[in-house]
């Protein structure tokens, strides 16, 4: 029943990049060390935990994203601490992952978390074996870690999504650097003026930006 495939798996198809591969070296790395840690019967969570969380930190990184292990999230008055949040270069939160071992039960794990109020936007749970991976607030798809091909799908299906208004800031966003340029260009007082101005009032639009993105983390966090 775990590895059983969501009903809305047919229909996703990734959109925004290219698909990573069950070649990649980073998947190797992963199940290398998940051997390791067997020869050596370290399979409690604080041992295997290791081998998810370098897999994520480095492919994570092609899409500009980081992986910050533990940091805490207020959930209705209280904090919680996922396994791993994240984020990418404007500061929002894009993901997150929750670990666990094979002695536990993972769906039961999943439940307690959901009762936690642990976010599920685009949330990993994982035992070191199987994965389940949760997208807008539902289950999306369940994955065999066993497999490269499955861990390939999980990572790509994983990065790939992006809340609707995420995704409406990261285009707005990059029309505006297009634009900016072209219009000051084309404006001699423009130019003039921002040749003059000092280099503390040049980084506003900075400034404006990281302000945007903590007010918009703070709705992410609840």
């Amino acid at each position: 029943h775990l590895l059983s495939q969501s009903a809305n798996h047919e229909s996703w198809k990734p959109v925004h990049m290219s698909a990573i591969k069950p070649t990649d070296k980073a998947i190797k790395a992963y199940h290398a060390s998940l051997h390791l840690f067997a020869q050596h019967e370290a399979l409690h969570e604080g041992a295997t935990e290791t081998a998810f969380s370098n897999l994520l930190a480095v492919t994570t990184r092609p899409h500009g994203w980081t992986l910050i292990p533990k940091k805490k999230l207020k959930v209705g008055g209280k904090y919680v601490f996922p396994d791993g949040t994240l984020q990418d270069a404007n500061f929002l939160r894009r993901g997150y992952w929750e670990a666990k071992d094979t002695a536990d039960d993972l769906d039961a794990e999943i439940a307690k978390k959901r009762k936690k109020g642990y976010p599920l936007i685009n949330t990993i749970f994982e035992d070191t074996t199987r994965a389940v991976l949760y997208q807008n607030g539902v289950e999306a798809e369940r994955f065999d870690l066993t497999q490269t091909q499955a861990v390939a799908d999980l990572l790509t299906r994983f990065y790939d999504f992006a809340e609707p208004d995420i995704e409406g800031f990261e285009q707005a966003g990059d029309e505006f650097q297009d634009r900016v340029p072209a219009l000051a260009a084309g404006s001699p007082r423009i130019s003039a003026r921002r040749a003059a101005s000092p280099p503390g009032r040049r980084g506003g639009a900075r400034r404006t930006r990281r302000l945007f993105s903590s007010n918009a983390i703070g709705r992410a966090g609840g």
